[in-house]
């Protein structure tokens, strides 16, 4: 697998492992949501969007760019122990409020060493 190269900011690695601990797992892994948002020129439209895209956002993947998935060895971001699992890996989310919540978790992971 390639690293995807990203101009803003990282790659970003998000490991199965760590999805099924997200608190939505159970509800999200198998469900579409239609997500309405405002076109060009003000049109209105819908976008489905995976209940597994979701929680690959919430946890900083950039699921509008174009991301990889593979089945390797590697570290749980979240626990840090060594898994064999699927991982996917893309760009790091850039959104301001990404970004800011980043930095209290940061600050927070601080505040605990």
């Amino acid at each position: 697998m390639s690293m995807i190269p990203d101009q803003d900011g990282g790659v970003k690695v998000v490991s199965m492992s760590d999805i099924i601990r997200h608190p939505l797992f159970s509800e999200l892994s198998d469900t579409i949501l239609k997500v309405p948002y405002t076109g060009k020129g003000g049109k209105e439209k819908v976008r489905e969007i995976s209940g597994m895209d979701v929680m690959l956002w919430t946890m900083g993947l950039n699921i509008f760019t174009s991301y990889e998935s593979e089945v390797i060895t590697h570290r749980s971001e979240l626990t840090n122990d060594v898994v064999k699992c699927e991982r996917f890996v893309g760009r790091k989310r850039q959104d301001k409020a990404w970004k800011a919540l980043e930095y209290e978790l940061i600050k927070q992971r601080d505040l605990l060493a």
